[in-house]
């Protein structure tokens, strides 16, 4: 009989676990969801694939130029790989290799501000996203809902 399920991650820097566990109706209840329909419902999503930037043999430049427009810290910035075909961003100006730096007035020091705002959010939520788009060897930014 199951009644939760342990997860850890060891911190690179300190080597020491740390754990949580996941209460065995939630596991249940998410791995009927993914296998039904792919996804966990119930949970926003922004419905895009990316790659995180530090990935890129050019981040070090971009983060320099982000940096300079007021985005410091922004290891976490994510590069949209793929928007699917139901994400709301299809509407919006947002391409493919478009960076998402921001979200509500947060910059991206890590993937996990982006997943932590979502986790907080239900479907049908508004967030704003502050996006960055390199054209002609500079870099704009602009912010969507």
């Amino acid at each position: 009989q199951v009644i939760g399920i342990n997860s850890s991650k060891i911190a690179a820097t300190e080597y020491e676990g740390i754990g949580f566990a996941v209460p065995s109706n939630t596991a249940i209840a998410t791995a009927n969801s993914l296998i039904k329909v792919g996804y966990v419902e119930g949970r926003a999503k922004i419905g895009i694939n990316y790659v995180s930037l530090t990935k890129y043999s050019n981040a070090n430049a971009i983060l320099n130029a982000l940096e300079k427009l007021g985005y410091e810290d922004a290891e976490g910035t994510m590069v949209i790989s793929e928007i699917s075909s139901e994400s709301d961003l299809k509407n919006k100006d947002v391409q493919q290799y478009d960076m998402i730096v921001a979200i509500n007035g947060e910059t991206m020091t890590s993937t996990d501000i982006l997943t932590s705002v979502l986790a907080d959010s239900k479907p049908g939520d508004t967030v704003k996203l502050t996006i960055a788009r390199v054209e002609n060897n500079s870099i704009d930014t602009f912010e969507i809902d």
